[in-house]
């Protein structure tokens, strides 16, 4: 009973989310990167590892821990995707729907995605992405 206690406040309780816009050198992108470096090559296999200089990177925290990041190119009020990975903790669509309000508030109005991994499609698709010939897309 006191597990159940327990699971029963961890998935009730909010979860406080930071979104920090972050260089392509700054050491916790590369920290990230390497520490979940097979995960992410299984739904980004395309996805070089090491981050371009003009890279979009914007990555999540709760409580101080790196949850998620996005890589991509923005172009006007657009970003093509480059690679979007959140840990298995919280591999959710809380987090997505948390980093549309923020790309939005920065001016993002569009997210582009190549269609990758099955799994990532099928995410892609559960969160709002719409199919348009090779690639995804979603208007926020």
């Amino acid at each position: 009973i006191i597990n159940s206690i327990h699971l029963y406040k961890d998935f009730t309780r909010k979860i406080e989310f930071e979104h920090f816009k972050v260089n392509y050198d700054d050491q916790i992108v590369n920290h990230f990167i390497n520490t979940y470096k097979d995960d992410i090559e299984k739904y980004f296999p395309n996805f070089e590892l090491k981050i371009q200089k003009h890279s979009e990177i914007h990555m999540i925290f709760i409580k101080s821990e790196a949850v998620g990041i996005l890589v991509g190119t923005k172009e006007s009020d657009l970003i093509k995707i480059e690679m979007d990975y959140s840990i298995m903790k919280y591999r959710d669509i809380i987090i997505g729907k948390f980093l549309f309000k923020k790309l939005k508030d920065e001016g993002i109005n569009t997210l582009i995605a190549n269609k990758g991994s099955k799994l990532h499609n099928d995410y892609l698709k559960k969160i709002g992405f719409v199919e348009n010939d090779d690639i995804l897309v979603k208007e926020i």
